[in-house]
């Protein structure tokens, strides 16, 4: 019943995606090869060549039907890694991150490439980022950052943008390695809210962290999982679950990817709402609300006054593109579909 549901347009979002990428550019080194990658977001009035085509292969990949799709995938795993670098950052040249390494990393397992040499590299760094307190930091330390932004205040080691986030934890824990530190499940779990919902740090919809949270706690064994990991998936998807209609295309998309993943048929009624947003060409309205703190800011969450039309500090970045909402709606369908 939910692929009949879903196939139709599982089919039209490939194919958006897939036009989106202009022709490749085969043989090329990657620098030259820039604009053959999905691009989005404009940060720092930049968009994206590293973590947005990451995320965006990964979606691809996770299908697992389409063969065009699959090669797409392939094809960017292929570029992503063409440099000798330790890790992947938000565009080429930026510091090096957690999250766009830990979808690169999401990206080789759905290709089986975990033996490609710059996956043990990427893993390294990932564990690299791990804080104290079992949570990933996004960067791993604050001189990387020091060096990008000279002109803003230098912040101190393991806060703001070097502090543990449970948007990337989250992401991260997804991999078998990852996984395999108890106090990185340990730590996820504890930052769930009594309410339910995890906080992201980089994302104004929570949705997003609380997704994750679920998809990753539910991918590991029973046996292996912190014993308050189930429960979590359950208040979680309860949370996910009380909201009533009307939210956007981004948010329905963690809503029913969420859902789907903690097993549950409440998925179906936001499902329905993401089919009916759906666009002719394939794509969904650009709703992906990236948020980019102050790098000393600890706790993004609690601000109010971001800037909903710049492209730096304090401000909230739209995929303008409507790349990055349409792979997360398509994470959402292919969810669905392994119901």
């Amino acid at each position: 019943m939910t692929c009949s549901l879903t196939e139709p347009a599982l089919a039209k979002a490939h194919k958006f995606l897939l036009r989106a990428q202009p022709p490749a550019l085969e043989g090329e080194p990657l620098q030259t090869r820039q604009a053959a990658l999905w691009q989005d977001f404009r940060v720092f009035d930049t968009p994206s060549d590293e973590w947005v085509p990451a995320y965006v292969a990964a979606a691809l990949a996770e299908t697992g039907e389409s063969a065009l799709a699959t090669e797409a995938a392939r094809h960017w795993w292929r570029a992503l890694v063409s440099r000798d670098v330790p890790a992947l950052g938000y565009r080429a040249g930026s510091a090096r991150d957690a999250d766009s390494t830990l979808w690169a990393c999401r990206l080789a397992h759905l290709l089986g490439e975990q033996q490609h040499p710059a996956y043990a590299r990427f893993v390294a760094f990932l564990r690299g980022c791990i804080r104290p307190d079992g949570g990933l930091a996004t960067f791993p330390s604050a001189r990387a950052l020091a060096a990008q932004f000279p002109s803003q205040p230098r912040i101190r080691q393991g806060h703001g943008w070097t502090c543990s986030h449970v948007c990337v934890t989250a992401a991260a824990l997804w991999l078998p390695e990852i996984a395999a530190i108890p106090d990185v499940t340990r730590f996820l779990v504890r930052a769930q809210t009594p309410e339910g919902y995890w906080n992201p740090y980089w994302w104004a919809d929570r949705e997003y962290a609380t997704a994750l949270a679920i998809e990753s706690l539910a991918r590991q064994q029973p046996d292996h999982a912190d014993d308050g990991a189930q429960q979590a998936i359950a208040k979680g998807a309860q949370w996910l679950s009380g909201f009533p209609p009307g939210a956007s295309a981004f948010r329905l998309a963690l809503r029913v990817s969420g859902l789907a993943q903690a097993r549950l048929s409440a998925f179906i009624p936001p499902l329905n709402e993401l089919m009916e947003l759906q666009l002719d060409d394939g794509s969904w309205p650009a709703s992906a609300r990236m948020r980019i703190p102050p790098l000393d800011s600890d706790h993004p969450d609690r601000r109010w006054n971001w800037d909903e039309h710049g492209t730096s500090f304090a401000s909230i970045v739209l995929d303008q593109e409507r790349i990055f909402t349409t792979a997360t709606a398509v994470r959402a369908l292919t969810a669905c579909s392994k119901m």
